[in-house]
């Protein structure tokens, strides 16, 4: 059994023809990235192209305007039909363990198809992705810490507990999130 993530693409991308593993530049999509390469540790990364449908990271592709948020729900079947097809020639959909770092336009119509499965970042904005993220890269000494916002008139111990009250939140937000969802089909 393999381990596969599949990140989705972004709107962020750079104007020159690239690799896909740097042509999208949100910080969403880095941080996923970064997250899957040294958290995750998978056997291969992969990314869900609303234009392309599956894309591997060294592949060479042009910028593009496409997402599936504007896909109608006969597009995006169609679409997740095509990546399945993809997935076939390059993993065992009845064996590997995908990880899906991407929204749920982009996976609702892929994990009825797909036999073992987690989610990650289910339920999350992407504020509360990109600050999960982030602090897992902390945890590996990667990520950045960001200073807690101080208003003018806080005082330099009211700013101290803030900012433990804030790191205690984030640590239990990320041991709530640290539960894997895992659905298998029979």
């Amino acid at each position: 059994m393999s381990r596969i993530v599949l990140i989705s693409c972004v709107k962020l991308k750079r104007q020159t023809k690239s690799k896909v593993r740097d042509l999208y530049i949100s910080a969403l999509f880095k941080k996923s990235f970064a997250y899957a390469e040294h958290y995750l540790q998978p056997d291969k990364i992969l990314v869900l192209s609303a234009k392309h449908g599956l894309l591997d990271l060294d592949t060479e592709i042009e910028p593009y305007d496409a997402t599936l948020n504007n896909m109608s729900a006969k597009e995006r079947k169609k679409w997740a039909e095509k990546v399945i097809q993809q997935l076939q020639i390059q993993t065992d959909l009845a064996n590997d363990q995908f990880i899906f770092l991407a929204s749920n336009r982009y996976i609702q119509y892929l994990i009825p198809r797909i036999a073992h499965y987690e989610l990650p970042l289910k339920g999350l904005g992407i504020g509360k992705q990109l600050n999960l993220l982030n602090e897992r890269l902390i945890a590996l000494g990667i990520g950045e810490r960001k200073p807690a916002p101080k208003s003018a008139k806080m005082t330099e111990s009211a700013a101290t507990t803030a900012q433990t009250t804030e790191s205690v939140d984030n640590m239990e937000s990320i041991d709530q999130t640290d539960t894997v969802y895992s659905e298998s089909i029979h």
